[in-house]
């Protein structure tokens, strides 16, 4: 079962998305605030992080950074979702060890299409 860790400030997104991949069978964790995401990511090890490009204190390109450089969550894979440009961060994104970045609001399928692409690699 893949383990997805969500990394969000805003509770109806963590609550969307939580909901959404739980009845598919992934097994979530959330995580309220990066500093919170990047202890859980170290110890519950997760396969995919879903980052927030938005988060108070940190943003989601600097936690992808960490994650990357962290030994025990360097191969996690990493979406950042943001209400932004999508393209304006993209770049920045694949600099940071991005492996997609998806623009919100998005829908059910795109969400599952794009984690099933990684898990079918």
């Amino acid at each position: 079962m893949l383990k997805i860790l969500i990394i969000d400030d805003e509770p109806a997104n963590l609550m969307l998305f939580s909901s959404m991949l739980k009845a598919t069978g992934y097994q979530v964790t959330i995580a309220h605030d990066p500093y919170e995401g990047l202890e859980l990511a170290c110890s519950i090890q997760p396969d995919m992080c879903i980052v927030d490009y938005r988060l108070p204190r940190m943003d989601g390109l600097a936690v992808i950074k960490e994650l990357h450089a962290n030994p025990f969550t360097s191969n996690v894979i990493t979406i950042l979702i943001s209400a932004d440009l999508v393209n304006q961060i993209k770049m920045q994104a694949e600099q940071a060890g991005c492996s997609l970045v998806l623009q919100t609001p998005i829908s059910r399928s795109c969400l599952l299409d794009s984690i099933h692409q990684f898990c079918t690699k």
